[in-house]
């Protein structure tokens, strides 16, 4: 693709020129089926679900690479139904869902990885978003076109922390197909240049946190809207790395710490008696507009 279509004067910001992100995946999109390459190794933290793991059937289908990292107490049961190649031990249990990416993190540094992905385990199809279809909208693809697309993208550009795929429930509310300085979450291409890790005291708000502080740093990230997984609803699978989940207490606790990081941007809300869930955080304000002139620097 010629780039030189998609570049403009910037006269707003502080930068020389003006990169069109949202045609060019446009563009990407409507001709996905022509991309097909993958550079970067994909990572799948998984518990509990030996038997039940919907990431690595998904990825076997198309005979795409992965590793799973498991812990200790589950390594056994997970090489009854997975080739032992494919297993990565992390070395301890029940530590929480931050501990282990922080340790396929530090993985895929030692194994001279500029990048990695790192995808959640019950990923059971993706889809990429047709506006034009009268209908069904979110088409399924195969998981190539998918995170080829994303890698295209992101290997533009030198400022880009984190970027990541969107779960198919939202993508009707998401008129552009990729949106600048947003979350990014369960299916995710990490920057490893960037000396970040993620907090254990925060494991499952451990992505907020992670753009978040990305983005209070100075990078950029990128959110995928109309390049789709499609995965179980919440809690609905056994196993999982969701403890936080277990009960009301647990999941009031997670959230104080978290607002007590960011208390301009969320808060606490309490839920009726009748909840299952008990507690739930709440957006103060429109905060990713904190960043807006946080703009994508291409490589030189």
């Amino acid at each position: 693709m010629d780039l030189s279509n998609y570049i403009k004067e910037n006269k707003f910001f502080n930068s020389d020129v003006e990169f069109d992100v949202v045609t060019y995946v446009s563009d990407l999109i409507s001709e996905h089926e022509n991309y097909k390459d993958i550079s970067y190794p994909i990572y799948v933290p998984s518990k509990g679900r030996a038997d039940c793991a919907f990431t690595p059937q998904t990825l076997n289908e198309e005979n795409i690479p992965y590793k799973l990292f498991v812990e200790p107490q589950d390594f056994e049961e997970y090489s009854k139904y997975h080739d032992i190649d494919t297993l990565v031990n992390i070395e301890h249990n029940d530590k929480g869902i931050s501990y282990v990416r922080n340790f396929i993190k530090n993985y895929s540094k030692k194994q001279g990885d500029e990048y990695h992905w790192q995808l959640d385990d019950d990923i059971q199809h993706f889809r990429i978003r047709m506006n034009d279809r009268p209908k069904n909208k979110n088409v399924k693809v195969k998981g190539l076109n998918a995170l080829s697309i994303v890698e295209k993208t992101v290997n533009l550009f030198s400022n880009v922390g984190i970027s990541g795929l969107t779960s198919f429930a939202f993508a009707f509310s998401k008129p552009n197909p990729i949106k600048v300085n947003q979350l990014a979450y369960s299916c995710v291409l990490i920057n490893n240049n960037i000396d970040l890790t993620w907090d254990e005291n925060l494991s499952g708000v451990e992505d907020w946190h992670y753009t978040l502080t990305l983005l209070e740093k100075g990078f950029c990230t990128l959110s995928f809207s109309h390049i789709l997984f499609e995965a179980p609803s919440t809690s609905s699978q056994k196993g999982g790395n969701m403890t936080h989940w277990e009960n009301k207490e647990k999941r009031r606790k997670l959230y104080e710490r978290f607002v007590k990081i960011w208390p301009k941007n969320f808060r606490l809300l309490e839920l009726g008696e009748n909840s299952s869930k008990g507690y739930k955080l709440q957006h103060i304000r429109r905060f990713f507009l904190d960043y807006k002139k946080q703009t994508l620097k291409l490589k030189k």
